[in-house]
């Protein structure tokens, strides 16, 4: 790179990070711009001083992207194979200072020696690729390819590294090895994980068939593709594609094993599928493609061009998009991903284009990859014209039961309510068949602020020029207890604020962001809040604030809102959703004037709760039942 400078776009991108984030750290004075360029200089040494854990804020964000550790995923250590004896491979190959790809060679090489393909022990021998000692032609080609793709001479350390190689080595260390000597920062920028075979094996089992022709488009080191080896006689039905070289390398070597009788040349290829398209159909594609894969920003405009419903730019979803493209009439796609596709507002572009087939199954298998802390779901689809008045089979891990598709169809940003079960769906039907309004466009609404260094901003108790700042935990029910930090305004350029009138209106209500329960209180002393506490403020000339925080507040809109949206954050695009039902001015009297008195402690939450169900008139069932589904 001859530049010395780098644009605001391209700094990001070397960066591994948006653009937003950039603008944050230059606002820290992290780092600094000259006409909106960035030193190419000064670009390197942010990044070693991010890697060295310099910035401790600015490692805790891109740890992940530049670590350099390297991790044993628990869900890898299956088929017999040793935590213990896999852990020492590990240390003696961390040790052998071999490239990665060195290592994975001659591990291959010498699992196929132990197999009995190779019919030598001798390193020199076996890299002369003499036919003679090979028991299918199709190894020798294999091999020999990776070896002179990737330059590998044989030296001493290699023979060295090859001889201490236990007599126990099989194919079964290959894939786990290399997992675990792929960095942790590869892994996050590529969102490259290993698949548990239990997993595959649940979304495979109830379509393969002997004689179906099946893909997976981003196979890795061949997991999916040797749990299709045990349902199919014919090799050549089976197709993996990635763009990792040596884990390509790694399934070719395994698929050779799964079919030890045969002679041929698996159909596993170094390819794009986003971006090679080759026009091939299958009977079934099934796979766990890359979550999150950071793409560059010329990469992000060829890919909405291929792929115009896609807007939000995420990698499993142009992953659907393009399987779906490739599945026969009736073909089924299952696949793996992050339980956020379900309800996230970011994903509803895959959600709208997934409900125009049939979504057959949606199973929720919880958390499953190690340092990887979302649940993840299977979807399994059925490439099809006409979904109208199918029933979608769901399992949220302890309960099965079936959504009609058609409904997903009228939810809100298409979001899929996965834990909304048929009791819980008459519910929800009842309240929203009151006459209602919501809050969409009858409302003002205010992030809390960010100072961007809390250690320095934020004072434990009041000194002289500093008020009460609230955070999320300091928020209950109708209330706001005693605050815990105190924020001088004048003093700070902060990293985010609302426009100070939204912190200063005469009453607002303030509610915990990141909580899995809507939690609102009052406030009419005009307070600051931090980025954990959000600000609503109804337009009081349709709602009254005081009916709007007893519904938020109540068990039936939290029952509501966990089931409609399973958010670990209270989302203003959700609360916008949420129905404000029109009442007599006789019940909204009764409910501000018991607000009034919760708030001043003289009366009980409860009594409240009570007349928010005597709206919508649920009976004792209904009540049980809502109740004993609130997390």
């Amino acid at each position: 790179m001859n530049k010395k400078f780098l644009s605001r776009k391209e700094t990001a991108e070397f960066l591994l990070i948006t653009e937003d984030s950039l603008n944050n750290w230059e606002r820290q004075k992290k780092i600094s711009s000259i006409d909106n360029a960035f030193l190419l200089k000064d670009i390197h040494k942010l990044k070693e001083q991010i890697k060295e854990g310099k910035f401790s804020r600015l490692t805790n964000r891109a740890n992940k992207l530049y670590s350099t550790k390297n991790i044993t995923p628990a869900e890898i250590i299956e088929c017999n194979i040793s935590n213990k004896d896999l852990n020492h491979l590990i240390t003696h190959c961390e040790n052998s200072y071999l490239h990665l790809k060195e290592i994975i060679f001659l591990a291959a090489i010498k699992a196929l020696v132990n197999a009995g393909e190779i019919q030598s022990e001798k390193l020199d021998h076996i890299v002369t690729f003499d036919k003679n000692i090979y028991s299918r032609q199709n190894i020798i080609l294999i091999l020999s390819n990776f070896s002179k793709l990737n330059k590998i001479n044989i030296s001493t350390s290699h023979y060295a590294f090859f001889n201490t190689l236990p007599d126990n080595f099989n194919f079964k260390f290959i894939a786990p090895l290399y997992q675990s000597l792929l960095t942790e920062g590869k892994k996050s920028r590529t969102g490259s994980y290993y698949t548990p075979h239990s997993i595959i094996n649940q979304m495979i089992e109830n379509h393969i068939k002997s004689d179906t022709r099946i893909l997976d488009p981003c196979c890795g080191t061949g997991q999916f593709l040797e749990r299709f080896s045990l349902h199919i006689d014919n090799p050549e039905q089976i197709y993996g594609y990635d763009i990792d070289e040596t884990a390509i390398f790694i399934a070719r070597i395994a698929m050779l094993n799964c079919y030890r009788h045969l002679d041929f040349t698996p159909n596993i290829f170094l390819k794009n599928y986003l971006t090679e398209q080759s026009g091939e159909l299958f009977d079934i594609i099934a796979t766990n493609p890359p979550w999150g894969f950071r793409f560059s920003g010329s990469e992000k405009a060829h890919l909405s061009k291929l792929y115009p419903d896609i807007t939000s730019s995420e990698s499993f979803s142009f992953f659907i998009a393009n399987s779906l493209n490739a599945l026969k009439a009736e073909g089924i796609l299952s696949i793996l991903v992050p339980e956020a596709i379900s309800n996230s507002i970011g994903h509803w572009d895959i959600r709208k284009l997934l409900l125009n087939n049939k979504i057959l199954k949606i199973m929720n298998h919880g958390k499953k990859f190690t340092h990887v802390f979302t649940n993840v779901i299977s979807l399994e689809i059925q490439k099809s014209s006409s979904p109208l008045g199918h029933k979608i089979l769901n399992n949220t891990g302890t309960k099965t039961f079936y959504i009609v598709q058609q409904k997903l169809k009228e939810s809100p940003f298409f979001i899929y309510p996965v834990y909304m079960e048929p009791d819980a769906l008459k519910i929800r039907d009842k309240i929203f068949s009151h006459p209602h309004d919501t809050l969409e466009n009858n409302a003002e609404w205010a992030l809390g602020i960010v100072t961007g260094n809390n250690k320095a901003c934020l004072q434990p108790k009041a000194i002289e020029g500093h008020e009460a700042v609230y955070t999320g935990t300091e928020i209950q029910p109708y209330t706001l207890l005693k605050p815990k930090h105190y924020l001088n305004l004048k003093n700070h350029c902060f990293q985010q604020m609302a426009p100070i009138e939204r912190y200063r209106a005469k009453e607002k209500l303030i509610y915990r962001f990141i909580f899995n329960k809507m939690v609102f209180a009052y406030d009419n002393k005009q307070c600051l809040t931090l980025n954990s506490a959000n600000i609503l403020i109804p337009d009081t000339n349709k709602f009254s604030l005081f009916y709007i925080l007893a519904l938020f507040n109540s068990p039936l809109y939290n029952f509501l809102y966990q089931k409609c949206f399973h958010s670990l954050k209270v989302i203003r695009t959700y609360l916008e959703t949420l129905p404000i039902p029109r009442i007599s001015h006789s019940h909204l009297n009764e409910i501000e004037s018991l607000v009034q008195k919760i708030i001043n402690q003289e009366a009980s939450i409860n009594s409240m709760d009570n007349l928010i169900y005597s709206l919508f008139d649920l009976n004792k069932d209904e009540i049980t039942y809502i109740e004993s589904n609130i997390k």
